[in-house]
């Protein structure tokens, strides 16, 4: 289980936020992601590492570190 910190890409970050209903977007650089808010089908094979394109499930009550 691992987190995994909000895209650079400005368009990506806005999805995972409007995925995960996220209202505080400050500081997004210093906030990351619980790895279970993901589907598998997200990771690279045999990995712990997202995809490029990948997002959070839509959900209203994500695991977050920030």
């Amino acid at each position: 289980m691992t987190f995994h910190h909000f895209p650079k890409d400005e368009n990506l970050s806005n999805t995972w936020i409007q995925n995960i209903g996220l209202n505080d977007t400050s500081r997004l650089s210093q906030k990351s992601i619980f790895s279970d808010n993901f589907d598998s089908a997200c990771y690279l094979l045999n990995t712990n590492r997202l995809k490029l394109n990948a997002a959070p499930k839509i959900s209203n009550s994500v695991n977050m570190n920030t």
